[in-house]
C-alpha cells in the first residue's frame, strides 16, 4: 500500500482506533476479516481524521479533536464532526479509492 500501514484487527464489533502513532505523519489503514474498513491520518503522533468505509451510512470521514489534555478524541454520532462523502478531500479520495482497490483484490 505505497509505504503505509495496514492494521489487522481482530474480528469484533467495536473496535477502538488507535489515537496515537509511533510515527509523526502517516496514514493507518485498519483491516478486518480481510478488507479495508478505515483509514486514519496522524499528525504530529495524533490522529486528526478518519474514514469509515464500511458503514451501513456508507462511505464518510470524522474530525478528531483535543480533550483538555491535548489528547485526540472523537464524539460518536456527533453530526457537527462528521464529514460527508461529498465533502471527503482529494487526498480523502485518493486514499479512498486505494482502499477499495486492495478490497476489491483480497475480497472475502
Amino acid at each position: 500500500m505505497g509505504g503505509k500501514k495496514i492494521i489487522a484487527i481482530p474480528d469484533k464489533t467495536n473496535y477502538a482506533q488507535p489515537t496515537i502513532s509511533n510515527t509523526p505523519n502517516t496514514v493507518y489503514f485498519t483491516e478486518k476479516r480481510g478488507q479495508i474498513v478505515q483509514i486514519s491520518f496522524y499528525h504530529n503522533h495524533k490522529i486528526t481524521r478518519s474514514i469509515d468505509l464500511n458503514d451501513p451510512k456508507g462511505i464518510h470521514g470524522h474530525r478528531w479533536t483535543r480533550d483538555t489534555n491535548g489528547l485526540p478524541k472523537r464524539v460518536s454520532h456527533d453530526p457537527k464532526a462528521e464529514i460527508p462523502y461529498a465533502k471527503l478531500t482529494q487526498r480523502d479520495m485518493h486514499y479512498v479509492k486505494l482502499a477499495l482497490q486492495y478490497n476489491q483484490t483480497h475480497g472475502s
